[in-house]
């Protein structure tokens, strides 16, 4: 599971990356590189809480779940974004 997780959080940074080093005054796109790394940092959030399953009997769901939906809403942004600056 937490594959996915790691898949997420580096693919996110990479995409940032990779905006802000081709488009450094592109200003829409420097803002997608923002959300691409906050989703980054959510999917790190992820899997700071599945590293603690290691010590803990509770899997914390709820909060997985919110962070879920957190990433989710960036992404949406991204889509929004990136639409607009074709």
């Amino acid at each position: 599971m937490s594959l996915w997780f790691n898949t997420g959080k580096y693919t996110r940074n990479d995409n940032a990356l990779f905006i802000r080093n081709n488009f450094p005054h592109n200003q829409p796109l420097l803002h997608v590189a923002d959300l691409f790394l906050q989703a980054s940092g959510y999917y790190n959030e992820i899997l700071q809480l599945l590293d603690n399953l290691k010590t803990t009997d509770t899997v914390p769901g709820q909060k997985i779940t919110e962070i879920l939906i957190l990433i989710a809403k960036k992404e949406q942004e991204i889509s929004i974004l990136m639409k607009s600056v074709q």
